[in-house]
């Protein structure tokens, strides 16, 4: 059903460039040692008849075996090349064979010596023409008495000279075997020849232990002389292959190439050069041989841009064993059928895309309208932005279907199918390329994901340390967990500080109850005569015992409080211990065969032991204090009894006196011990504040710091790896990044009150009779103190410890100078015991506060928050590429930057990680699909304000995107220029 969609997309990839497999050094019957078998792994071990009576159509027969994979294949016989003129004539549109020859030359650069030199020349180029490369003094037999020993007296640097004058290449054979170049250069090298033999005597002598110890030091004195000499003479090789000008030269296994692309390259500030691997096959059937070729990017395979790719070897030169097809999730392609791009279908690379247009032209609007399948979320933009989006999608996509061609890493294809609406719900269907329904959505499916940043998205990102630790959290695995405890962790604060305010308010409440106690009792006292005790006797005692049956009928309820929920029912255990054993199983980390305990028979006795003694305990509780309320129940029934006999006795008193005395004592009586049951719940309410602030202190604290710590341990080691990753990263500014363990303390210094953060207004040191904005005190306060920290000093009273003091500067803040700050700030009442419930209350929320880990990310060397917006979002953008395997989308990430910076940053990144993820970018500056080197260029235009449409779409390659590149794109030709000088490419002349 979707079939001729992909292949519509597939058409619009025809120009992409991407890696063909190439064999360059392939001998035929002209060479006079062929056929023979191979000494490579793999190699063939018995020859055929086929190779003993070859034909140029065998050639082509092997070369084009589907298992080989083969695009192009170079025929370069032993200086002779007429068989691979024939050769090259029968090139197909799958197999293109560019005829050469292994040129044997004995040059004067190297004393006589003979080395092996690969020229190969574009398809069709006659024998004739390449002949050309012999002088007639070179001293080369004539053609048909070529052999073995011919060989031509000419030096390297004309000969090279002349292979490029006749649009050719010239590659260093086999460099590290026999009359190989880099061979030579050591082989010959007499220096170097001494201190070896001498290093070989020694270690003989160390082998059969009979070395003496001046002995065993001469020979770690030769050992680094000639890892010193070794580098001397490596770089005098590479010196003189840059010099030269070799188009590459040819290695025998990947791990050679370090030698020519690494350090050495750099010191000599030379570019580094290409190096192949082919498979000097000698037989049919070793063409292609499995380890022994190179994948080179091109768009078209063919000598052009074979030549191009050789002069760009980090993005374009690959072996086998390298990552060649991405296993990674890809947008292949999106099309449209109304709205702006009504009937336009674009293609998308796995590597590096580049949208580039006019202003108007709908780059843009495409990004845009990627965003809308996915579904990415705006709602952290500012009103502004997400107005400019909704506006533009409405402009665009109006009634407008939309489909998009996904690929994940399994390469399986997906087709993404939405219709636009404003401000709907419509849902984005998933299917396979045969119409069948898929599950996937861009919602839930990790297959589905991408990453897209808008024009100017990255600068919230830049500006806002909590999204970049996001973008940081992203990649950590288990992260989330933790930041879950964390955040239950501050729940559990919440409710300690809840408890604590509930008791210092009921304490509040209680105080105005007591004022009077200590009047109350004197005048208890007075009235406390032998005689009135003795009337009271009775009295006393039933009070006290109602005193101690409500202290325990308290005790109990808060005791069962902890079994039970909020309200007040009995907890579903049975339930409770289902949904934990769920969550254990299904938790990806906890497999069930990991637990056998799990599924036990084992596990179901003890929870149903658990149950039963939990109904038990509750039941329990219940029956308890169904007896103390019964008890109470009998002391009021007492206690009425006795009133009454106590006012009989004082109806029956003749002395008015006493009798008044009577009548009062009870009602005084009764007040004092309310004031006392007050004052002892007081009491009780300061020692639970007390045990409440332990527990707060001892444990709710240090286990939510615990987790803090576990976090920060994660991050660190994802940081490392990150910055591991940017120092790989090539160019000359580069983008550092670390964390510093929980120093992110803004949201603290709002809650103060800072006038940088303007919340001067609203922050709990607003009111201290100070300059405290001046001064800069919740600046001061929060660097130098963690929230709980800064609460102990006024919670215990240990006010030395305010002191903050600046370098070279008086004491900013101590007790004696800033008494203000303690004062406004003390959570104590009057009285200097009791807590002001209110103050308490702002002091503790202080530690609901979020104090986190810090990200410092710097560009060459300047922290991004001092950067301007256009170079703090390219800070971020290696960050952001360097991690990750989905689709990433940027809009115009060049902005506000200078072309050295676009090039030195922008560029390389590009360059480093265009292989390890799919990048789309739309951009104005064409340094960017440039140097780049971007894999697809699609270029917009906009004939009329409500079309837009797809000018041409390839690779930088492509002569017709040249030109719209130089046409669109203002500054193209420096760019061109930039390219040339970097890379080598001949200048692109109008």
């Amino acid at each position: 059903m979707y079939k001729n969609f992909k292949r519509e997309i597939d058409d619009k990839l025809n120009k992409t460039a991407k890696y063909y497999r190439v064999d360059l050094h392939v001998h035929s019957h002209e060479s006079y040692d062929f056929p023979k078998k191979g000494d490579k792994k793999g190699c063939v071990k018995c020859l055929t008849k086929k190779d003993k009576n070859a034909k140029a159509e065998y050639f082509i027969e092997s070369a084009s075996d589907p298992q080989k994979n083969l695009s192009i294949i170079a025929i370069t016989d032993h200086n002779k090349s007429r068989v691979a003129e024939n050769i090259s004539k029968l090139s197909t549109n799958k197999l293109i064979i560019l005829p050469g020859m292994e040129a044997d030359i004995q040059a004067s650069e190297f004393d006589n010596k003979s080395i092996h030199l690969l020229t190969i020349f574009p398809k069709g180029t006659s024998s004739n023409d390449i002949d050309k490369v012999f002088p007639g003094d070179s001293g080369m037999d004539l053609y048909d008495k070529r052999n073995k020993d011919s060989k031509a007296n000419i030096p390297i640097k004309n000969f090279i000279n002349k292979t490029h004058k006749l649009n050719g290449i010239c590659i260093a054979s086999h460099v590290n075997s026999e009359s190989g170049t880099r061979d030579y250069f050591f082989a010959q090298n007499i220096k170097r020849l001494t201190i070896r033999q001498k290093i070989e005597i020694l270690q003989e002598k160390e082998r059969r232990q009979l070395i003496t110890q001046d002995e065993q030091k001469e020979l770690e004195k030769l050992k680094r002389r000639k890892i010193y000499h070794d580098n001397e003479i490596q770089n005098q090789y590479l010196s003189f292959l840059s010099k030269y000008e070799f188009d590459a030269v040819e290695i025998a296994k990947p791990e050679e190439r370090e030698f020519y692309q690494s350090i050495h390259i750099h010191e000599l500030g030379i570019r580094p050069i290409t190096c192949i691997i082919s498979s000097d096959a000698h037989n049919l059937q070793d063409i292609g041989l499995k380890g022994y070729s190179t994948y080179i990017k091109m768009t078209k395979p063919g000598m052009e841009d074979l030549k191009k790719a050789l002069k760009d070897p980090e993005v374009r030169i690959k072996y086998e064993g390298d990552t060649i097809v991405q296993e990674v999730q890809k947008i292949k392609g999106i099309s449209f059928n109304a709205g702006f791009f009504k009937d336009e279908i674009f293609g998308f690379s796995g590597n590096l895309n580049c949208i580039i247009g006019g202003r108007g032209s709908g780059k843009s609007a495409l990004i845009d309208a990627i965003r809308y399948v996915f579904k990415k979320r705006i709602e952290h933009l500012d009103g502004g932005k997400k107005k400019d989006i909704r506006d533009r999608q409405e402009k665009t996509l109006k009634d407008t279907e939309i489909k998009l061609l996904f690929e994940d890493e399994n390469s399986d294809e997906l087709v993404l199918k939405t219709y636009y609406q404003l401000d709907s719900t419509i849902e984005v269907k998933t299917y396979s390329l045969n119409g069948n329904s898929r599950s996937e959505d861009p919602f839930s499916s990790p297959k589905l994901q991408i990453e897209l940043y808008g024009w100017g998205e990255i600068e919230v990102l830049a500006r806002n340390t909590k999204e970049q630790r996001e973008l940081i959290d992203r990649f950590i695995d288990g992260i989330e967990g933790l930041k879950f405890n964390e955040t239950q962790q501050r729940r559990i604060l919440e409710k300690n500080t809840n408890d604590i305010i509930a008791y210092a308010k009921e304490i509040n409440d209680l105080l105005t109850k007591i004022v009077t106690l200590d009047e109350k009792e004197k005048e208890l006292e007075e009235l406390d005569t032998k005689e009135m005790k003795e009337i009271y006797k009775e009295f006393d005692l039933n009070e006290k015992k109602k005193r101690i049956l409500e202290k325990i009928k308290n005790e109990i309820v808060e005791v069962k409080e902890k079994f039970i929920d909020e309200d007040d029912k009995k907890y579903n255990l049975q339930e409770m211990f289902d949904e934990i054993i769920t969550e254990a199983i299904n938790e990806k980390e906890n497999e069930p065969e990991k637990f056998p305990i799990l599924k036990s028979c084992h596990l179901t006795k003890v929870i149903e032991k658990i149950i039963k003694y939990y109904n038990f305990l509750i039941k329990y509780f219940d029956d308890f204090l169904s007896l103390i309320q019964i008890e109470l129940d009998k002391v009021e029934i007492e206690k009425n009894v006795i009133s009454e006999e106590l006012n009989k006795i004082a109806e029956g008193l003749t002395e008015e006196e006493f009798k008044r005395k009577v009548s009062a004592r009870e009602s005084l009586a009764k007040q004092v011990s309310n004031m006392k049951e007050s004052k002892k719940k007081i009491v009780g309410n300061q020692n639970k504040i007390g045990e409440l602030f332990k527990k707060r202190w001892k444990k709710i604290i240090p286990h939510s710091m615990q987790i803090k710590e576990k976090i920060y341990k994660k991050r660190n080691k994802k940081v490392k790896e990150i910055s591991n990753k940017l120092n790989t990263l090539k160019g000359d500014t580069k983008v550092t990044i670390s964390i510093e363990k929980l120093l992110d303390r803004i949201e603290f210094e709002k809650k103060l009150g800072s006038k940088k953060y303007g919340t001067q207004n609203v922050g709990i040191l607003k009111g201290i009779p100070m300059h405290y904005l001046e001064r800069n005190y919740a600046k001061l306060i929060s660097e130098k103190f963690l929230p709980t920290d800064f609460i102990k000093i006024f919670i215990n009273k240990e006010l030395k410890k305010l002191k903050i003091t600046v370098p070279n500067v008086e004491n900013i803040i101590d007790e004696e100078k800033d008494r203000g700050i303690i004062s406004h700030l003390s959570p104590f009442l009057n009285s200097n015991y009791y807590y002001d419930p209110d103050k308490l209350e702002k002091l503790l929320e202080l530690e609901y506060i979020i104090i986190d880990d810090l990200p410092r990310i710097y560009l060459g060397g300047t922290p991004i928050e001092k950067l301007s917006p256009g170079q703090r979002c390219n800070a971020l953008i290696p960050i952001i590429l360097l991690e990750g395997r989905n689709p990433i989308i940027i809009d115009q990430p060049e902005d506000n930057l200078d072309n050295k910076l676009i090039f030195d940053l922008v560029v390389e990144v590009l360059r480093s990680l265009k292989e390890k993820r799919q990048i789309i970018v739309a951009t104005h500056n064409p340094n960017i699909p440039v140097s780049g080197d971007a894999e697809q260029i699609i270029v917009l235009d906009a004939p009329s304000e409500d079309k837009g449409k797809v000018v041409a779409q390839g690779s930088i390659d492509c002569p017709q995107i040249i030109e719209q590149v130089k046409e669109v794109m203002e500054g193209s030709e420096e760019a061109f220029k930039i390219r040339a000088q970097k890379y080598g490419f001949k200048l692109i002349k109008q």
